[in-house]
């Protein structure tokens, strides 16, 4: 990105704050003092206040109006938010003169001059090549004092603002333009001049670039610095200068933590620790900034979701009543091979694709890769860099960032986009069959709940956290983004946790089914990442069930004597199915009662695969017989091969209960008779 691959107006947009929303407020007073310095004394005069920007309406229902900020004009006057200690007051250094005002700031400028003076002084003496007498100090205070004044402070959003001083010197970053700037990559429109009518102020962006690399650099040397042939730096061996890595754009790494620096040094020594040259330096600069513009946080709804527990449907649902702790994460690309940079094409490929990250916005007719629902944050893979010559790389993280207090949740090296890519079209065909489930189990799906399954069920994060729990997300994520195996016994242990603990809320089966719809959904989805991507398996010593409907169909239609079952898992689904088919006639034959609640889980017991079989299975004639009922002799045929696969199959049942268990509720649950959502058994 140094190389000058990339245009002035975009480094400026990309190492400082001016495109971020945080900046919006700021870019909405914009107040431009002009300094004519060119002539023996100073002229000094204040433009009109401006909005570097407009308000415009947010996207949906609402009508707030949300101000957006023309970057094109902003990177004439780069600054950066400070994120920690006290910010309303001078930090760090300054390239040009462009000083964020906050609303005690402003408040101040319009109360008096001396206010707007004591502003200025503080940051003039922090600013890169600029020098300016007390007497030019004053009156520039005195101008952005009647600027002020014209503003009004009882505005309802913050009162913040941006004070520039576009000083007109020799070989300085501001100049009088004959006309509007407009569409110049290399110039920035300030405003019209006040001094000098019919021309307009303008900040030449590879000047302003320059100040700004250097005021980054004075940040690190105040920290120490070394100059001469024994200062190398530590990274690329360059002699010279060098400065300390401090570097107030990456508070991840904060001068009070004594790990990484020797308690013995003091702060200005800190070059002894690890020393870089300006170009590292600046390197270092820009790609902490990168990394930070591309890092987003993960939806609330989500995080939800991620820290719930994956054994206790109450857990699950008390957690999600709370406000988690925003989780972030951030993805970057980089080619396997360091040398393919080399090739200026290439060069040139790689920074159009990182600017396209940062963009986030589809160009043209070229297929960029979506990513959000793999790693559950906003990114999108340019179509140059999803091929498998790039690895990407994934960083979760919590914490405040402007205090260095980061706690790391995950590193995910070396993802190859195509499993990505992969593994996203597995999700978006799992969130289809989560909704034609549900179709299954209800007469008729509204849009928000089919919005609601698509949206879980297309998230691998939702997937892995329901399925594996909290303390294994991050792991299991990692595995499968590497294509190694994962357990479904695991899956299986939790989900039948859940169904028990729901079995008690009988007859009410609304939850249940919804644990239904998970099952054979996450069931799908391990069947295809064992089939389509992982490199070995990993089913936990249960056998993959048959597809449900094929299953179904042989267990509803099929020959009698053909019905055949090959593990734990066919079995309970099959026992499930008649179940349902006999309760539905016990409900009619008992005024009402449910079969499960009434006979089988009897005195709030759990429901077990013993207690099916001995309680259910084996009984169901004697129940027909005291109820006068009816059953076919197809049935009871049916159930006869339900038993004595159970006798064969017993030693596998007991050794797959979970997985008997699962699927015994979801052929109990598809078997017919579909009911509102929340609407009893029968």
């Amino acid at each position: 990105m140094l190389e000058g691959c990339t245009s002035p107006q975009t480094v400026l947009s990309q190492v400082s704050d001016v495109g971020t929303a945080a900046a919006r407020g700021f870019l909405s007073r914009v107040f431009v003092i002009e300094i004519d310095k060119r002539g023996p004394e100073a002229r000094i005069a204040a433009l009109p206040v401006q909005q570097w920007g407009e308000y415009q309406a947010q996207s949906g229902r609402s009508k707030k109006q949300v101000f957006v900020q023309e970057v094109d004009r902003a990177v004439g006057a780069p600054f950066v938010i400070p994120s920690g200690g006290n910010p309303t007051r001078p930090q760090g250094r300054y390239g040009v003169p462009a000083y964020p005002a906050y609303e005690r700031h402003v408040k101040g400028f319009i109360k008096s001059a001396g206010e707007a003076e004591k502003f200025l002084a503080g940051r003039i003496d922090r600013t890169i090549g600029l020098h300016l007498t007390d007497d030019e100090i004053k009156e520039a205070a005195v101008q952005l004092h009647k600027a002020a004044k014209t503003i009004s402070a009882d505005a309802k959003d913050k009162l913040l603002g941006l004070v520039v001083l576009a000083v007109l010197e020799e070989n300085g970053p501001y100049r009088l333009s004959s006309k509007i700037p407009r569409g110049d990559t290399s110039l920035a429109y300030l405003g019209p001049s006040v001094l000098q009518k019919d021309k307009y102020l303008a900040a030449e962006l590879d000047i302003v670039k320059e100040r700004f690399w250097e005021a980054r650099l004075a940040e690190g040397a105040e920290m120490g610095e070394r100059e001469g042939e024994e200062a190398a730096c530590y990274f690329c061996g360059a002699r010279g200068r060098v400065v300390s890595s401090y570097c107030k754009a990456w508070p991840w790494f904060t001068t009070t933590w004594n790990c990484p620096i020797s308690i013995k040094l003091k702060n200005k020594d800190l070059v002894e620790t690890t020393a870089v040259c300006p170009r590292c330096y600046s390197a270092l600069t820009y790609g902490a900034n990168l990394f930070n513009k591309l890092a987003k946080p993960i939806d609330n709804w989500l995080t939800k979701e991620l820290f719930s527990p994956s054994a206790t449907a109450v857990g699950r649902s008390i957690s999600k009543m709370g406000t988690p702790e925003t989780i972030f994460g951030c993805a970057y690309v980089l080619p396997v091979l360091d040398n393919v940079l080399d090739d200026e094409d290439y060069c040139l490929d790689f920074v159009d694709g990182i600017n396209s990250m940062l963009n986030n916005s589809p160009r043209g007719n070229r297929v960029d890769l979506h990513l959000q629902e793999i790693t559950g944050f906003e990114l999108q893979l340019p179509e140059e860099m999803s091929g498998d010559d790039y690895r990407l790389t994934i960083i979760y993280y919590s914490g405040d960032v402007s205090r260095g207090d980061i706690h790391l949740r995950a590193t995910i090296e070396d993802v190859v986009p195509s499993v990505a890519r992969k593994l996203k079209n597995i999700t978006r065909e799992i969130g289809n069959l989560a909704v034609d489930t549900a179709a299954e189990l209800y007469p008729e799906v509204s849009e928000k709940y089919r919005a609601f399954l698509k949206k879980c069920y297309t998230s691998l994060p939702y997937l892995l956290s329901t399925s594996y729990g909290a303390p294994y997300i991050w792991k299991t994520l990692s595995t499968v983004l590497h294509r190694g195996p994962i357990s479904r016994k695991r899956f299986l242990l939790n989900l039948a946790g859940r169904m028990n603990e729901l079995s008690r809320k009988l007859p009410d089966y609304r939850e249940l089914n919804d644990e239904v719809i998970f099952y054979i959904a996450f069931s799908e989805f391990l069947d295809k990442y064992n089939r389509l991507i992982a490199v070995e398996t990993g089913n936990g010593g249960s056998n993959l069930m048959r597809n449900w409907r094929e299953l179904r169909r042989m267990i509803a239609e099929g020959p009698v004597n053909e019905l055949s079952f090959q593990n734990a898992e066919e079995l309970g689904f099959a026992a499930g199915y008649l179940v349902r088919v006999f309760s539905r006639q016990y409900w009619h034959a008992s005024n009402g009662k449910d079969f499960i609640k009434h006979r089988v889980m009897t005195f709030g017991s759990s429901l077990t695969p013993s207690a099916i079989w001995k309680r259910a299975l084996a009984r169901v004639d004697e129940y027909a017989l005291k109820l006068n009922m009816h059953i076919s002799n197809d049935l009871r045929q049916r159930f006869a091969v339900v038993l004595m696969e159970y006798s064969r199959l017993k030693d596998d049942v007991n050794r797959d209960k979970d997985a008997f268990m699962a699927a015994f509720w979801a052929g109990y649950a598809l078997a017919g008779d579909k009911k509102e959502p929340g609407e009893k058994n029968e």
